[in-house]
């Protein structure tokens, strides 16, 4: 499935897929399971979003702190809403990206890529445009890294939402946590 397809015509999908990481990640202390792979550290943190309604009986809850494990973002998910925007901590394969996440168009923003400074630093001026060259293609490598990251925790979401089964079990799942039913 594109990124395209989903914005267009089921934007409420890349809604859902942040709700679910969030509960997901705070059931499991943040360790994410991937199949097939390690599991994934996930921390919400700084600040989260919540909205529910549409138009003009929208309602939108941002919450903002050191850590987003607040009762004001449990509440407002127990009243309906679910998370639209986020900053998220992950670490994948040994390496760690901090980034804002928009739930409707799936765009990234803020991104901090955690690569280890200086790796590639030279004394000789020479050598300075291999480094800084080095240092480009490092961070261009920790991108892709992180968009692979993100697809197989998109396509874990998948398998659980496109299941029935699957996803009724998420759902009661939610509802306990949150405190409902």
């Amino acid at each position: 499935m594109e990124k395209d397809d989903i914005v267009q015509h089921r934007p409420f999908l890349g809604v859902e897929f942040l709700t679910w990481l969030y509960f997901t990640s705070e059931i499991t202390g943040g360790a994410v399971p991937v199949k097939g792979l390690d599991d994934m550290a996930i921390r919400f943190e700084r600040f989260i979003t919540l909205q529910s309604g549409e138009g003009e009986a929208t309602e939108t809850l941002t919450i903002r702190g050191l850590s987003s494990r607040l009762p004001e973002a449990k509440d407002g998910l127990r009243r309906g809403k679910k998370v639209i925007k986020a900053r998220i901590s992950l670490g994948f394969e040994q390496e760690d990206w901090a980034f804002t996440i928009d739930g409707a168009t799936f765009d990234l923003s803020s991104v901090k890529l955690k690569a280890s400074k200086n790796k590639f630093s030279s004394k000789d001026d020479e050598d300075e445009g291999l480094s800084r060259s080095a240092e480009f293609f490092e961070r261009i490598h920790l991108v892709e890294k992180l968009l692979r990251a993100l697809e197989y925790l998109f396509q874990e979401f998948l398998t659980h939402r496109l299941s029935a089964e699957k996803w009724q079990a998420e759902i009661a799942g939610f509802r306990r946590w949150v405190g409902v039913g």
